[in-house]
């Protein structure tokens, strides 16, 4: 349903209603006077957030034949010749901060951004989040008007089954339409179309969300953003019914870092995970609800935690879980280095507690199960070999070309350790970064995990503390060194690690 289909009737004027018709009206049936003062209202929301939305015009630099596949729905027309593809964007900080999908600007070349008022300008992509589908870029140039209109974040924890929302966006080129509809459900959790992307708690509506809709706003009817529209349910390529947007709350924690550029880190066990339903009557699940453990990763948090091939996860975190992709989601937001006790039905059938230490996801050792359905991730050694072909397993799969790899890690007491740039390492406060752990390790035994910061090392043969800003300062001080040492990392101080 297009908001310009609402209209009873043209006006007669540019801004005031017809008000003899509408009088008429009232004095007819107050009912259809009802649904006059809900016509002004849905008129009044739509001049409101007009400004604060954007259409964007992305020309991408040169793209492999799947991703082009992957947005072929944001096309502009059947047969582009300059490969341009719409979607939509809104404003959310009036120093000219766009939010938008990742999908829509990712390998961006030029964007151009256009304004309800017809004027433009362009913009730069400042971050990237795959994972979640959300990207930040920054209005640039002299062309950047002044006063700019910018969105006001609800919290999409209120928002309820059955309220009004408006959709509003750049669907087929068609800039600045408003579609109205309701919330029909919540916590929709999907796998996107890549399998490094995942979708956590999606507000669901049917408000008409078509290709080029992506990356734009969904009202609430105080004109408060509620979600980011990012994908629909179709059978034909357009809207049914069924869209989906990230909800205000997963935004609120991601724009800071999305504005400077730095990684967002997502939660991981390193399980393969399948939902117990059809399992139900063998496995005798209290309440039918839980998780099977298809498979373990070798040397993640789940293999040293102790889970394994056949167990069954009730509870994660204090949290009752009952889907594969309910427990993706409270992973995935579960701050990295975080201490969590999860509730397993064992393989004997008694139900037993693990701690486990959250750690940093790896997309690219997470990706190769999908992709790589028979590389043996259980049986993983932790060799150099064995490290280079990961990656590239995980970028040959994806279809991407196989560069040449980057520096190799630092492998030292049970831990790869790798270096981040000096750009890098300003965001997350240290260069050194611990990329995996061996079960079993001095690093294991010691509480490390993958995503850890490691700025600083103390041991016995020196009384000073020393810096590490780069993988050589660690090597030298590694190759003169015995016994146990300390390690600084930002979540829990100085952690011993033995020698053995």
């Amino acid at each position: 349903m297009v908001f310009a289909a609402l209209c009873a009737a043209e006006p007669p004027t540019k801004d005031a209603p017809d008000k003899s018709a509408e009088a008429a009206a009232i004095d007819a049936d107050p009912d259809i006077a009802l649904a006059f003062r809900m016509e002004r209202a849905f008129q009044k929301l739509a001049k409101r957030v007009a400004p604060c939305v954007v259409s964007l015009q992305v020309t991408p630099k040169l793209r492999d034949w799947h991703d082009e596949l992957h947005r072929m729905s944001e096309r502009l027309g059947p047969s582009s010749p300059d490969r341009t593809f719409e979607g939509s964007g809104v404003i959310i900080d009036a120093a000219g901060w766009v939010i938008t999908n990742e999908h829509v600007v990712r390998d961006a070349d030029s964007i151009l951004v256009k304004f309800s008022d017809g004027r433009q300008c362009k913009a730069i992509v400042t971050g990237l989040d795959r994972r979640s589908d959300l990207a930040m870029i920054k209005l640039t140039g002299e062309d950047v008007p002044a006063n700019l209109s910018c969105a006001a974040l609800a919290d999409s924890e209120k928002v309820q089954v059955g309220q009004y929302s408006m959709a509003v966006g750049n669907p087929f080129g068609l800039s600045n339409s408003f579609t109205l509809g309701v919330i029909s459900a919540r916590g929709r959790n999907r796998q996107g179309l890549s399998s490094d992307v995942f979708y956590g708690n999606l507000i669901q509506t049917d408000a008409p969300i078509n290709p080029g809709n992506s990356g734009g706003p969904l009202f609430d009817l105080s004109g408060r953003l509620i979600g980011i529209n990012t994908m629909i349910f179709s059978l034909s390529g357009s809207s049914q019914g069924c869209g989906f947007a990230i909800p205000s709350n997963h935004l609120k924690p991601r724009i800071n870092y999305l504005k400077i550029g730095r990684e967002i880190e997502y939660g991981w066990l390193g399980v393969s995970l399948t939902d117990i339903k059809p399992l139900q009557k063998e496995f005798k699940i209290p309440d039918n609800k839980g998780v099977l453990v298809e498979a373990v990763i070798a040397n993640t948090p789940a293999d040293r935690a102790g889970l394994m091939h056949g167990m069954v996860i009730l509870d994660f975190d204090g949290t009752r879980v009952g889907s594969r992709d309910e427990l993706i989601a409270i992973v995935s937001a579960t701050t990295v280095g975080s201490k969590v006790k999860v509730k397993v039905l064992d393989t004997t059938g008694k139900v037993a507690e693990l701690n486990v230490r959250v750690s940093k996801r790896d997309s690219e050792l997470a990706q190769v199960r999908q992709i790589r359905p028979n590389y043996d991730l259980e049986k993983q050694s932790f060799g150099e070999d064995d490290f280079r072909g990961l990656g590239a397993a995980a970028r040959e799969g994806a279809g991407k070309a196989v560069k040449s790899d980057p520096p190799m890690p630092y492998m030292w007491r049970g831990m790869q350790l790798k270096e981040l740039s000096e750009d890098e390492g300003r965001k997350k406060g240290g260069r050194i970064e611990i990329l995996r752990v061996k079960t079993g390790s001095p690093a294991d035994h010691a509480g490390l995990y993958e995503g850890a910061i490691v700025t600083e090392l103390k041991h016995a043969g020196n009384a000073a503390i020393q810096k590490l800003d780069s993988l050589d300062a660690l090597k030298k001080l590694a190759a003169g060194v015995s016994g146990p040492v300390g390690l600084f990392t930002q979540i829990d101080g100085y952690v011993t690690v033995d020698e053995k």
